[in-house]
């Protein structure tokens, strides 16, 4: 009996081992403007139930306070969120964006240089 049982505890061993192994999620985003349609330092004006993907038809109003690229100096821009999970922008946060635009729409993500 024992002979059977050491080669199925150590076949249950070894695929509990392979089964825990993870992935880190690999970004290419970087710090440079010039990889971005709109790179600019905002403040989240107004309150959105959304911002994320797919929950707000503007996505989050920010008052662009610094501008880089693509956006003029207090000019008021939409950023939708693509975080997984998404991060909800709150009132009153200053946030670098780093955003692309897709589908006449500015989008920021995890793997952007976008910080708070």
């Amino acid at each position: 009996m024992k002979a059977i049982a050491r080669p199925i505890a150590m076949f249950a061993v070894l695929q509990l081992g392979v089964s825990a192994v993870s992935y880190a999620c690999e970004c290419s985003g970087s710090g440079d403007p010039d990889e971005y349609d709109a790179v600019f330092i905002g403040e989240v004006v107004e309150p959105r139930s959304g911002g994320c993907s797919g929950e707000s038809p503007e996505g989050t109003p920010f008052e662009v306070t610094d501008a880089t690229r693509g956006v003029e100096l207090g000019e008021i821009v939409y950023v939708e969120n693509q975080w997984e999970p998404c991060y909800i922008f709150k009132v009153g946060e200053v946030w670098r964006i780093y955003a692309n635009e897709v589908d006449e729409t500015l989008q920021t993500d995890i793997c952007s240089a976008t910080k708070q």
